[in-house]
């Protein structure tokens, strides 16, 4: 019965390290040059960087944005986030695609 409490019982591995992509539909009420204002299901938290991708018709472009305040607001009865970006990417370095174009687009 000797050393049986001397042996490890439990190994706790180190923290993996990684990153999660999380795609998320907001409603874009204003956007200018700096600043974009969007209302989100999920709030989101100051400080926060994201990608914000608008789509105005065959272009998609692309904004790097931190997120400077989250506010609840009721939507149709519904609890949504009121989120105020600051856009952080230079106009010059905005990735603009065009979308594959379609039966319908052809």
């Amino acid at each position: 019965m000797s050393g049986r409490r001397s042996h490890p019982r439990v190994a706790v591995s180190p923290a993996a390290q990684g990153s999660l992509h999380l795609m998320r539909d907001v409603v874009v009420q204003r956007v200018e040059e700096r600043e974009v204002v969007a209302i989100s299901r999920d709030p989101g938290t100051k400080g926060e960087a994201l990608v914000l991708e608008v789509s105005t018709g065959l272009e998609v472009e692309r904004l790097q944005c931190h997120v400077i305040e989250s506010a609840p607001l009721i939507v149709d009865g519904c609890l949504r986030y009121r989120l105020q970006l600051r856009v952080v990417t230079p106009a010059t370095d905005r990735t603009v695609q065009r979308a594959p174009a379609g039966p319908e687009g052809q």
